[in-house]
């Protein structure tokens, strides 16, 4: 309960305009459809915990029963979001609601929490006036309510585990009670299992900070401890539970850990360009990005000068101090640190990385405001006030151009609609082969269907060949219809996609294959998918490989559903690709000209249960002759 006070209405205040954007945010929760960074991205984790999917894996987590639990999706995101997210995802799956987006309600309270303990860290600092003001622009602030709209959401939950470990070190240092210690410790930890770049971002500026300007007071309260061997475990223990997850993760799957990442992607990553180069790009971000609040791709292009003005005005205020005292405010210290931070990037310099900065953005400007305003009140709610009324405004003003979009037009804010999708898709196509072509579709299909359709990923990220290749390979197996899933020629390569609709096209003109297309579209966007359909009986003409022959399939035994094998024969090449029982398209793993190896579903080879292998070309569009293995129950056929 909050104690009764004379600061208590700016408590108030700030519950009201909490209900307010809460309510905002939670109505709008599907406004901005799914993107394939956020819970599409580990849609079949929380599938596999809720028993509703096969394991995704044999790295990276632990079975009970049919449930498997994630310890991370890749070497650097942990499985923070994945848990955090399946009570609402298990409202959708289990069929108690019918809204796909129900997953995204938990961003309110995620956000709500963040805030609150944004405004009670600055409260003890500044007071509850200045902290209301800071609070009320990091919750209106436009990135911070896109984020919140959008599967960028996870980001929050960055901020909220900084937030939060924050709150509990400022507890312990009042309290001196090491169970705050032991709390602080522990979410420091977890912040790590939620991106590891989060935990380095949070915990070197304040250890720099600690190490250069509070070394005495450090001592002082050291010394002033009861029991200080019980602090010291009760820290070590805090943090070792915290980062067991990743530590975990990263003993379970040493192939694709951070130390793998870190020489196959952060190390090139930094190697290619100058740090001086990376630096600036940085800086150009910051300012457009948190202090402009812009971001292209979203529609957000009205400048928050409000934001940035203020910003420029209380760093110059708070520099002054730092100079005058030769101890900087911590906000400030923590920006000019961290900023250098992020040209250490695994993948490219985006500007959505910088989002953890923005409560630390807002925190130099509360600090300047106070600071300023000295005995002067009055010019600190003016300040402050403004800069609040100020981010708000362009909120506002950002929202009515999303309203205004036009469906001609391509953003991230239109460029999908899964719900769309998956009825189409149920309707004419449940029982035919799902090629997906482009970001995001496999994982988006799945979840909205609740894993009753299913298809095969044909994207490729990196290579357009590997995509044509896989075309080729579709369109030599005419035993199903065939529904290539693509977005419209209109979208190919722009917002959120990658460039293979056009070269989807140019391989089916060039075989000279018959297909239909079936343009599906919504009141937002006039170009969403386009399903290009080829008939079964349908294939290309392709010459017989003679020189393809196939002399014997070796089995291993069954496992996670799959039965690996090796197929023995002469004049094979990389990038074939194996055809079981004329109707089943498997890829290879080339090994030489005499053999290849490959995984077959275990309902397709079984005991008691001949097969018929041929091995296709897609280059060329030629098969083999096949190959009649008898039923056995494993070993050589």
């Amino acid at each position: 309960m909050i104690k009764r006070s004379r600061l208590e209405p700016w408590t108030w205040l700030l519950l009201a305009v909490s209900a307010v954007v809460g309510a905002f945010m939670a109505t709008h929760h599907d406004f901005v459809p799914m993107w394939i960074e956020g819970l599409p991205e580990y849609e079949h984790q929380i599938r596999a915990a809720l028993g509703c999917a096969s394991r995704p894996g044999d790295c990276g987590g632990f079975s009970v029963g049919r449930h498997f639990f994630s310890l991370g999706v890749n070497a650097y995101v942990g499985a923070v979001n994945t848990y955090l997210d399946l009570p609402g995802s298990s409202v959708w799956l289990t069929g108690i609601s019918d809204d796909p987006y129900f997953y995204r309600y938990s961003t309110v309270p995620a956000l709500l929490a963040s805030v609150w303990l944004f405004y009670f860290l600055l409260r003890r600092r500044y007071g509850a006036p200045p902290a209301f003001y800071g609070a009320v622009t990091l919750l209106v602030c436009p990135i911070v309510l896109l984020v919140g709209l959008t599967d960028h959401r996870l980001l929050i939950n960055q901020t909220l585990f900084v937030l939060a470990a924050l709150f509990l070190g400022d507890l312990y240092w009042r309290s001196r009670r090491p169970g705050y210690l032991w709390a602080a410790c522990l979410v420091a930890g977890l912040s790590s299992w939620m991106r590891t770049d989060t935990f380095v971002v949070f915990s070197l500026p304040l250890l720099a900070y600690s190490a250069l300007f509070l070394r005495r007071k450090l001592t002082q309260f050291w010394r002033a401890l009861p029991a200080r061997r019980t602090h010291v475990y009760a820290a070590a223990a805090g943090l070792l539970l915290g980062t067991a997850p990743v530590l975990a993760y990263n003993l379970q799957c040493p192939g694709s850990g951070l130390v793998r990442l870190l020489l196959d992607r952060s190390a090139p990553n930094l190697m290619h360009g100058s740090i001086g180069e990376k630096l600036l790009v940085r800086l150009n971000q910051f300012a457009s990005f948190n202090l402009l609040s812009q971001e292209p791709l979203y529609g957000l292009r009205l400048p928050n000068l409000a934001l940035a003005a203020a910003f420029i005005v209380a760093a110059i205020v708070v520099l002054n101090a730092w100079f005058r005292s030769h101890r900087p405010d911590y906000p400030l210290f923590a920006l000019f640190f961290a900023l250098p931070l992020f040209v250490f990037s695994s993948s490219g310099l985006r500007e959505l990385h910088l989002h953890l900065l923005e409560p630390a953005v807002v925190a130099v400007i509360v600090a300047g405001g106070v600071q300023a305003a000295s005995r002067r009140r009055w010019v600190m709610h003016a300040f402050l006030g403004s800069v609040a009324l100020g981010s708000a405004v362009t909120a506002v003003s950002d929202w009515q151009a999303w309203q205004r979009l036009s469906p001609d037009k391509q953003t991230m804010l239109n460029q999908s609609d899964p719900p769309l999708l998956v009825a189409y898709l149920k309707k004419h196509y449940s029982n035919d082969e799902l090629l997906f072509t482009n970001i995001g579709f496999t994982q988006y299909v799945e979840y909205v269907s609740r894993g009753s359709l299913s298809g095969r990923d044909i994207m490729n990220w990196f290579s357009p060949a590997d995509f044509e290749h896989d075309v080729r390979a579709a369109l030599c197996v005419d035993g199903k219809r065939r529904v290539f899933v693509a977005v419209s020629p209109e979208r190919d390569g722009s917002e959120g996609t990658l460039s293979r609709t056009r070269l989807l096209y140019s391989v089916l003109n060039d075989t000279h294959i018959p297909y239909q297309v079936v343009r599906l579209r919504n009141a937002r966007n006039l170009y969403l998918y386009d399903l290009v359909v080829v008939e079964p009986g349908t294939a290309p003409v392709g010459r017989a490989l003679e020189s393809v022959v196939v002399y014997g399939v070796s089995l291993n035994p069954p496992r996670d559903g799959l039965v690996t094998g090796t197929i023995s024969g002469r004049g094979f090449r990389e990038g074939d690709r194996v055809l079981l029982n004329g109707t089943a398209d498997l890829p290879s793993v080339f090994g030489s000209e005499s053999f290849i190896t490959c995984a077959f579903p275990e309902s397709l080879i079984g005991v008691n249960r001949p097969f018929r292998v041929e091995i296709m070309r897609p280059s060329s569009l030629g098969r083999s002759q096949a190959f009649e293995a008898p039923s056995a129950d494993g070993g050589r056929r």
